[in-house]
């Protein structure tokens, strides 16, 4: 039974690009036409408190924040990361929206076109991600407004964003082999500056995640800061996952931590100070 009522209207647009689309709710979000069956399911995909999501739009440096996330949330487990592909241990929610088609409902599997994993089937996030192991790390392009209303309220949300100057050049790459020969650069700018484009309006996208940065459930980064300075980005994010320090590798035993527990709790009882026991 669904928690939330998809409270947007859905419109069909003919002149999306690269395919016929949908415009959903006041903000008038491009999504692919098979969005239209998936609205509500997204919109109440089930949560749960330690899921870790990262959001932003497509080409915003979400690729390059995931594998950084995954690994502070993960003790550095750089041999595990090697093992297993990002796209596996954080995947794309909104996965199979992102094409014209949808998957086969036979088994919710489709063949990924156009990457080095093309002979791999893989499986519906939707229907992956209610099995999968806690902590769960979950990748959307989606803004805030079409994902779950208690999703900040319930867990840990990482935006990343980017010069949308930026983000239209390496869309336009990206999208460049979807599109007829005829669509050069010009073209596409002229598209994605009116709102034709996959998942724009940009500004309203980036504007709502924006609008929640102060809250305590929200990381909100940018990729130029991520470029200009990692380290900075990175403690920043070590220490909105709890992760700052290393006294774990120490008291290693449980007599140790026994008594260090012992001893927060005796000097913080009558204190408001931010550590956690």
């Amino acid at each position: 039974m669904e928690k939330y009522r998809f409270p947007y209207d859905i419109e069909n647009l003919k002149d999306g690009w690269p395919w016929d689309s949908e415009r959903v709710g006041p903000k008038r979000y491009v999504l692919s036409s098979t969005y239209r069956d998936l609205a509500s399911t997204f919109y109440n995909f089930e949560l749960r408190p330690d899921d870790v999501f990262l959001l932003g739009f497509p080409r915003s440096g979400t690729t390059r924040c995931q594998e950084s996330m995954w690994l502070i949330n993960n003790n550095l487990e750089y041999e595990k990361s090697k093992s297993i592909v990002i796209d596996e241990r954080c995947p794309l929610l909104e996965l199979e929206v992102q094409f014209p088609t949808p998957f086969s409902s036979e088994n919710s599997e489709f063949q990924n076109p156009g990457t080095i994993h093309s002979s791999k089937k893989i499986i519906s996030p939707l229907k992956s991600l209610p099995n999968a192991p806690s902590p769960r790390f979950i990748k959307s392009h989606l803004p805030l407004s079409l994902l779950p209303p208690n999703l900040l309220d319930t867990t840990k949300v990482v935006y990343i964003a980017r010069d949308p100057r930026d983000v239209a050049v390496s869309y336009y790459y990206i999208m460049k082999r979807l599109l007829p020969d005829d669509i050069d650069f010009e073209k596409f700018w002229g598209a994605f500056r009116d709102d034709k484009i996959l998942l724009t309006p940009i500004f309203e996208h980036i504007k709502e995640a924006w609008g929640q940065r102060g809250h305590h459930n929200m990381r909100f980064l940018t990729y130029e800061d991520m470029s200009k300075d990692l380290a900075s980005t990175l403690r920043q994010m070590s220490e909105f996952f709890g992760k700052v320090g290393g006294w774990e590798d120490y008291f290693n035993s449980e007599q140790l931590k026994e008594s260090a527990n012992r001893w927060m709790s005796e000097n913080l009882a009558s204190t408001d100070l931010p550590f956690s026991i």
